[in-house]
């Protein structure tokens, strides 16, 4: 019987890819955040501190589950926004 030729596999250098593609992760990330400096709303930046300190102060654990009223008076307004927006699309399909 003859024998078939083994080809020799070259590996193929790939080192490269992994600090490109941090390179790539750092530079999205960077343009998230000057995105979000760009245009800074006062009264949603200060809803957002105001929210944020209610949720971090004081507390018993992570698992215990207790809405502040920020939270509440959050959903209220988005559940109202929410309900609205479909009242719009309603009179507009008429």
């Amino acid at each position: 019987m003859r024998k078939k030729k083994q080809r020799k596999e070259t590996h193929i250098d790939e080192s490269w890819l992994i600090p490109y593609a941090d390179l790539l992760t750092l530079l999205l990330a960077l343009f998230i955040v000057l995105f979000a400096m760009s245009s800074i709303d006062a009264q949603k930046f200060e809803e957002l501190a105001r929210v944020f300190n209610g949720e971090f102060s004081g507390g018993n654990g992570v698992l215990e589950h207790n809405e502040s009223p920020e939270i509440n008076k959050m959903k209220f307004r988005l559940i109202q926004k929410k309900r609205r927006i479909g009242k719009k699309k309603r009179l507009k399909k008429l």
